[in-house]
């Protein structure tokens, strides 16, 4: 809806307006949906077609009404094939004359019934029409002798009698086709489940031609009006708890909104009940409008609204990526945000593919201390962890050249250590074995109490072959 009225960019009003009537139809059955008391067709028309005598039912003409009146011409014609007065008349049942006669003349009708052209780039539904006009006053004129034939076919009083002594839920079913067709407005407001329903109905069969927002906006407003007040006796009499209508009435309220050109009034609405994701995604359907007070606002609230939907997707891990690339479309608040979301993913519990991932989002949305943090962030982690080698290389990256001192210092002095422990261990072992030094058992329990705190499993590199030789010695020397 918001597409049609603020994306694009119609041939002319009446065209508008189809490719809305359009609109309604394709989505009657999901806006019905949130109506607990409007009928689902799905299921009827399922039990129809299982029928032997389908127009036996209650539900038939009511069926057949409510497709000719929101303008499924091929379903409802579907629907006429499947009486049985199509069958009794090939076995030369002539009780069935005028049923068929009138069945024949009503698909005929339904067949040539004319629309008017929607938009070349939002198809509206034109399902059954056999012409299709493009100038609003062709149009009318066709639609002139097209109301003629129904009329006609209505006051033919002799068929009518005959088909309602043979069938009469025939008769008054299909006469009441026929008058909405004509756009009776009372058999039209009868037939409509949802204000949806009659609008879509008035302006298919009896307002076809309205030439303003002004107009159209006071038709949805009485179709709202009409239905409201319709549901309204219906709950005094029923017991409705008046639940289930949140759905249809905030799409009332935006469609309102729209039709009396309230922009801000549109995004407040849609902002309360869309949620975050389809406000993500608003400014592709507003800002292509084109119109002033759309861009004055489209660097501001609408980059609040993505700034949302990514807070809504940061507590999933997995979804960090998308985030980024959300983030990015801001122009103003994006590049800050996604410098901090950058910084504080946890890198260090990430395999290096994820953190390449995170410096390649870095590098391509020129963030060059981001990157630099991350690499910092990983290294010192890394260090913690006793990955030595890695963790100077992620450093070097960051261009930490402090830490990168400090720990290359520090690695310096525990090679020097292990290089004296080593030598002590070479000297007790000459000592040992020339007898110069007695058991030496005090020179090796200050040995051993200077290897306290080194952590054998944890080391890599240099300094794990360091210890390795220091393992070795030791065993030899407490043999």
């Amino acid at each position: 809806m918001l597409e049609i009225f603020y994306v694009n960019q119609p041939v002319s009003f009446t065209a508008q307006v189809q490719d809305f009537v359009g609109w309604l139809q394709r989505n009657s059955q999901v806006l019905a949906g949130f109506e607990k008391k409007a009928p689902q067709i799905e299921g009827t028309l399922k039990a129809l077609y299982e029928c032997a005598i389908p127009e036996m039912k209650e539900t038939y003409w009511t069926s057949v009404q409510t497709l000719v009146f929101l303008g499924f011409n091929e379903a409802a014609i579907d629907l006429l094939v499947q009486h049985s007065a199509w069958t009794r008349w090939q076995n030369k049942d002539m009780a069935v004359k005028a049923q068929f006669e009138i069945l024949e003349s009503l698909i005929t009708i339904l067949q040539k019934m004319p629309r008017l052209a929607g938009s070349s780039n939002a198809s509206a539904a034109v399902v059954g029409a056999a012409k299709v006009f493009t100038n609003a006053s062709d149009f009318e004129v066709y639609r002139q002798k097209w109301l003629l034939a129904c009329r006609q076919l209505l006051q033919n009083e002799v068929l009518w009698l005959e088909c309602a002594n043979s069938d009469e839920m025939t008769a008054l079913g299909a006469k009441a086709v026929l008058s909405g067709l004509s756009g009776h407005e009372k058999t039209l407001r009868a037939r409509a489940g949802t204000w949806t329903d009659l609008l879509c109905a008035q302006l298919l069969h009896r307002y076809s031609s309205l030439e303003s927002f002004a107009e159209l906006s006071s038709l949805t407003e009485y179709c709202i009006d009409s239905r409201d007040g319709a549901a309204a006796a219906a709950g005094s009499s029923g017991g409705d708890d008046g639940d289930g209508d949140g759905g249809v009435s905030f799409v009332a309220d935006i469609l309102l909104a729209i039709l009396n050109d309230n922009v801000q009034e549109v995004i407040s609405l849609c902002s309360q009940t869309l949620g975050p994701w389809f406000m993500a995604h608003a400014p592709d359907l507003f800002i292509d409008a084109k119109r002033q007070e759309l861009q004055q606002m489209a660097g501001q609230q609408f980059e609040r609204f993505v700034v949302e939907f990514t807070e809504a997707l940061m507590p999933n891990t997995s979804m960090w990526q998308t985030v980024c690339d959300y983030l990015a479309w801001c122009p103003t608040w994006g590049e800050g945000a996604l410098q901090i979301y950058l910084e504080r993913l946890p890198v260090s519990r990430s395999d290096d593919k994820t953190v390449l991932q995170a410096l390649e989002v870095a590098d391509r949305h020129a963030l060059p201390a981001c990157a630099a943090q991350i690499c910092r962030t990983l290294g010192v982690s890394r260090w913690q962890q006793g990955q030595r080698g890695s963790a100077v290389l992620w450093l070097r990256r960051g261009h930490d050249d402090r830490r990168v001192k400090h720990y290359i210092a520090e690695q310096k002095g525990r090679m020097d250590e292990l290089d004296q422990i080593l030598e002590s261990l070479a000297e007790y072992e000459r000592r040992r074995q020339t007898d110069e030094g007695g058991d030496g058992r005090a020179e090796l329990d200050e040995i051993l109490e200077t290897l306290t705190g080194y952590a054998f499993k944890h080391e890599s590199g240099g300094d794990q072959e360091k210890l390795q030789s220091v393992q070795l010695a030791l065993a030899r020397a407490i043999q």
